[in-house]
Formats: structure tokens, sequence, C-alpha cells
């Protein structure tokens, strides 16, 4: 059970209609494109979208990351503003 940014190497089956994970490729010189792929691929993704990956059939070979722990860090922030409001 893990929380933060995860370095992986991601496999997704080739039957899948809409992927979920996308990466960022150059396709041209200062032209940079988002694709959603099917198949073998590497990127850095979120651990949320990781589970629901793997959820619907992705294979997820984590490679390194970044973790955090889970928390609630912005509720009285926003609490305050509700008030001024």
């Amino acid at each position: 059970n893990i929380f933060g940014f995860i370095d992986c190497e991601v496999d997704c089956p080739e039957d899948i209609i809409h992927p979920i994970l996308k990466i960022r490729r150059d396709v041209r010189s200062n032209t940079v494109r988002t694709f959603s792929p099917v198949g073998k691929f590497k990127g850095w993704f979120h651990s949320e979208e990781v589970k629901e990956a793997i959820k619907i059939g992705y294979k997820i070979k984590i490679i390194s990351g970044y973790l955090f722990k889970e928390g609630d860090i912005f509720s009285s922030y926003i609490d305050d503003l509700y008030q001024i409001k």
C-alpha cells in the first residue's frame, strides 16, 4: 500500500479500448504529444493511477519512486477561506 509518484515499467494489454496511463513524447522538433499507449512502455505515474490501472489488467514493475504520507493537508485552509467568504 503506497502513495506517491512511481517510476515504473508498464505492460498494458493490447485489448484495452481506453488505456488510462498517459505518457508525453517528442514527435517532432518542438512538438510534444500526450499518448495513452498499449503494450510496453516506461514512465512516472501517481500511485492512485497505477492502482486503477492494475484493476483493469495492467502489469506494473516498480523501478523507483517518491513516497509520501497520505493526509488531509488542505482542510483547515479551505475552512478558513469559507469563513472569509
